[in-house]
């Protein structure tokens, strides 16, 4: 009796995947999410925890988290830049994203940006913590 619970147990998960691979197909019009990868790039002192893309009504937007690093009672503060490079490396879109301040009674702050593009397959979109200012004009 064990060994036929066991083997429904392994049909009805196989079945589940196989039905989870089809639907994942079938997607609408432009790239799929799963054809993007993420890299995220973390400061000293302020850390890219989490990152996600969102698909929806024609538009993708990242959304994340960033957390420090130590737990200090000094804010941590900069900026993040949610890049989306190509399959063959290049930039396609560079966007800052206004002064993010971690206070000093919280360790996480969320982060949410829109892209400006639709990021073709296979490209990989990277967010990075920069600490200072580097010339960015929509930036601290």
């Amino acid at each position: 009796m064990k060994m036929h619970f066991g083997r429904s147990l392994s049909v009805g998960w196989l079945l589940l995947g196989v039905v989870l691979a089809l639907s994942g197909c079938a997607t609408t019009s432009g790239t799929s999410v799963r054809d993007i990868s993420f890299k995220r790039v973390s400061s000293e002192s302020v850390r890219v925890s989490y990152a996600n893309l969102i698909h929806e009504a024609g538009t993708y937007t990242v959304q994340g988290k960033v957390s420090k690093r130590y737990s200090s009672r000094s804010p941590a503060v900069g900026h993040i830049h949610v890049t989306v490079i190509d399959a063959s490396g290049q930039v396609l879109s560079d966007t800052p994203i206004r002064h993010i301040r971690i206070g000093t009674m919280s360790r996480k702050k969320s982060f949410s940006i829109t892209l400006p593009i639709t990021p073709p397959a296979g490209s990989t979109i990277r967010i990075s913590h920069h600490a200072r200012s580097h010339g960015h004009p929509d930036s601290i």
